[in-house]
């Protein structure tokens, strides 16, 4: 069953430029719920469609759209449409749908010195901008047209703030 979901507030961060008009419409992007595409069911990520074509809609409990923001710009995450706090602490968020695939081993030591080249760029901009991803691991990172993309903003922020959510550890750890 798909949440009934159809539109989202827009995200705009200190880069994007302010909404025109007074239309209510230019503060919200509009979307129809396609189907969930989690191959994992403790999340909730969806493919929906909008006059712009499809793109991602994902429900959480925490995000950093700040981090998401920051590494789209850098062309190292998929563009942030849409960012809003729902009803009993649901975090919800539009983003642009990339065609990839997850990041796996590859036989080429040049595509894999690439991509580690190029992660070890985006988390240095992440530290000097004061930000930290919190869960940078494979699940995480697509590769699209051979260069990697983030996901998975969720355990993201600023240094000194963000923070792993609570887990529930073996007793004998």
């Amino acid at each position: 069953m798909l949440p009934q979901l159809n539109r989202l507030r827009r995200y705009r961060d200190s880069s994007s430029p302010a909404p025109t008009g007074d239309s209510s419409s230019s503060q919200y992007i509009e979307f129809q719920m396609k189907e969930f595409i989690a191959k994992d069911v403790k999340r909730h990520v969806y493919l929906a469609s909008s006059s712009g074509g499809d793109l991602v809609v994902k429900l959480s409990r925490s995000y950093s759209p700040e981090l998401h923001a920051l590494c789209a710009r850098l062309g190292y995450a998929p563009k942030l449409y849409a960012y809003e706090r729902l009803a009993g602490g649901i975090i919800a968020v539009a983003m642009e749908y990339v065609n990839g695939e997850m990041l796996a081993p590859t036989s080429d030591p040049a595509l894999q010195v690439k991509w580690i080249t190029t992660l070890q760029g985006v988390v240095g901009n992440m530290h000097e901008n004061e930000f930290v991803h919190g869960d940078l691991r494979p699940p995480n990172i697509m590769v699209v047209k051979d260069e990697v993309m983030l996901l998975d903003f969720d355990w993201g922020g600023k240094v000194g703030e963000a923070r792993y959510p609570p887990v529930r550890l073996h007793p004998q750890l």
